[in-house]
Order: structure tokens, then sequence, then C-alpha cells
């Protein structure tokens, strides 16, 4: 992790130092305006003040990169066609117009100064949530080949393998992302209870179980259960933070008790203590 955090505060301070550069350049500008103005000049002294005004980064991204800011705010809104079509048309200008990669951004640690990067990564995570997997592998790649020190795009491509693969597929991704100075904001979303109660009568429930090393217990639950990475992950996590967690649902304690000896059968041969229990919905409820 200290490598990470020490790469992250380089390129905080890469980027730091050029915009105080530029911040010390506009205050000249803008006292040099004043100046001028109370100098008896004040057609001049307007004009370089008009500049500055014109020239505020703000108003640039606003201007040059208004498909982008589109693309990323329909994203975080979850409307993710509107997200893809914006981005798209971005990226359609950015082959067009190559000088508006490296426009001024105020980046944040988290961000990447490549516009490029940053309409290729949201532009791979709208694809995602529209269930377009490869074309969105082929756009996260182009994000992180466009800027390999960027942490996000790593924690895109993780979740993307989240989807269709196994969590120990999808760790790697998560522990570059960190690597590379990202906080955990992705473990928020895989400690996200399972939003739907399995129906049935009878229900299994993963018994939280301090010794089995998670990635045995998610790749048993995505097995047994035919779970996706994601859902095998939030039910595990859900159990280890509050004891128990429910997996999936039969309508006879038969099929119930099925399941949970097929979950079982690692424990029994010794390989480790995973335990779950058979649960009456009814009885449960009340």
């Amino acid at each position: 992790m200290s490598q990470g955090v020490d790469r992250i505060k380089a390129r905080i301070g890469a980027f730091a130092t050029f915009y105080f550069a530029v911040l010390t350049g506009v205050l000249l500008l803008v006292g040099g305006g004043i100046f001028v103005i109370w100098s008896g000049y004040p057609v001049i002294g307007g004009v370089m003040i008009a500049i500055f005004l014109v020239l505020l980064p703000g108003r640039i991204l606003r201007y040059f990169w208004r498909d982008l800011l589109a693309g990323l705010g329909h994203l975080d809104q979850g409307n993710y066609a509107l997200s893809k079509q914006h981005s798209e048309r971005f990226l359609t200008q950015v082959r067009e117009k190559p000088r508006l990669r490296k426009m001024m951004w105020p980046s944040m640690p988290e961000y990447s100064r490549d516009s490029e990067a940053l309409a290729c990564n949201a532009l791979g995570a709208a694809m995602q949530h529209l269930g377009e997997i490869e074309p969105a592998r082929e756009q996260i790649s182009r994000a992180i080949a466009l800027d390999p020190e960027w942490a996000l795009p790593h924690r895109t491509m993780g979740m993307l393998v989240l989807k269709s693969a196994s969590y120990a597929e999808a760790l790697p991704w998560f522990e570059k992302a960190t690597a590379l100075g990202l906080k955990g904001d992705w473990i928020q979303d895989l400690m996200a209870a399972p939003r739907d109660r399995p129906r049935g009568a009878f229900r299994v429930e993963l018994i939280r179980d301090d010794v089995t090393p998670f990635e045995c217990i998610v790749s048993s639950l995505e097995q047994v259960f035919d779970l996706t990475g994601a859902e095998a992950v939030r039910i595990a996590t859900f159990a280890n933070r509050n004891g128990r967690a429910a997996c999936a649902g039969f309508e006879s304690e038969t099929a119930a008790q099925a399941k949970a000896d097929e979950l079982l059968v690692p424990t029994r041969a010794g390989v480790f203590p995973l335990s779950c229990a058979v649960i009456a919905v009814r009885s449960a409820l009340g």
C-alpha cells in the first residue's frame, strides 16, 4: 500500500506544480489588468480581465469537454445508454482533434489528465452495465494503456471480471487499483447486502467462518449455487459481517438439504470448516 500512496503523491505533486504555475500566471494577468485600468488604460485592462474570465478552467472544460462531462454525469446517475452515447461522441472528437486529450484538467488523484482515458473508462463502465462485456473490456483496456498509473480503470476492470468470472480472477485488478492509490470505494459495492431474499419454503444460509479462506468460500458458493462472482462475494461478505447470509431458496426441505450437503462436501473431507444451515422460512419469520 505504501508504494501506491507514494506513487499517487508523486502524481498529485506533478499536477500541483503544473497548476500552481498556471494559477500564478492567471493571477498575474488579473493583477496586471487591474493595474493597467488604475493607470488610465481601462480598455486594455478590461481585455486582460476578460481573457482571464474566458480562460477559467471550468469554462474551458464545459466548452471543449461537454460530451465527456455529460458522459461522466450520466454514468453517475445510472443513465448508461446516454453515458455511452456522449462518451462515444467525445472519443470521435478526440480522434479528429487530438489536442483535446491533454487540455488542462484540475485532476483529483483518482482521475486522469488524459481525457481520452477518462472517456474510455466511462464508456467501458457504461457498456458493462448494458451487458456489452467484450466491447467494455476493450475500452477499459484502452484506458489502462493510455494511463497505466491511473487506478480507476483497474477497479472498473475488476468489476467487469467479477460479473463474468470468479472472485479470484477479479482480485488482482482490485489489488492493482489499491496499489495505485485508489481508496476502497469498490469494497462498498461488494459489501452490499444481497438485494433479493431467496424465494421458497426453505433456504440455505451460510454461517460465518473465520478459518476458511474467503476465496474458497466464494468459489464454493459459485459452484454449488450457480452464482456469479459478484453474487457470491456479496453473500460471503454479508455472512462475514452479520454472522450468516441466505444463499438460495427451495420449495422442499429435501432439496435445500441436498444443496447444503453439497456445500459441505469439502468440510467433511477435512479441507476447511465451512458451515451452513437449512432454515424453514416460516419459522425464521416468526
